[in-house]
């Protein structure tokens, strides 16, 4: 028996999910791309989970103002961040489909220490956390 595994260039909820991809390292500045739902930002982004081969991530626009909010708005600062994901099943056009969508928590968090970007390993984003103190408890 031969299994045939399609995949395309594109992260998507269908391959990704099973696959267990649940963060993606950003490799590349995003940039709108024309698609037949509008503008769309597009960058490669390397996966997690059992399919780790880079891909181009076409964000909705949801998940587009979630990265914009949590990684700034200069796309090019977004190289050698990491992104979370979260999928959610939603009717599209009469179907229900899984979705991809940013998780802003998780990717506020996962920024938080520095990462290396495994494309040009000179680059190293730095994040400000911070500090917490303990005060003990009164007997």
């Amino acid at each position: 028996m031969v299994l045939v595994d399609i995949t395309s260039d594109y992260i998507n909820a269908e391959t990704h999910k099973p696959s267990g991809c649940t963060e993606l390292l950003i490799l590349e500045e995003f940039k709108p791309m024309k698609t037949e739902y509008g503008d769309k930002f597009t960058g490669k982004v390397q996966p997690n989970g059992t399919k780790p081969e880079p891909k181009l991530y076409q964000m909705n626009n949801t998940s587009a103002k979630i990265a914009k909010k949590v990684l700034g708005p200069d796309t090019i600062s977004w190289i050698g961040k990491k992104i979370s994901l979260d999928y959610v099943i939603t009717n599209i056009s009469g179907e229900m489909k899984n979705v991809i969508y940013v998780n802003e928590l998780r990717t506020l968090t996962l920024n938080q220490n520095p990462t290396v970007s495994p494309q040009n390993p000179t680059v190293t984003i730095q994040t400000v956390v911070a500090e917490t103190t303990n005060t003990p408890e009164k007997e």
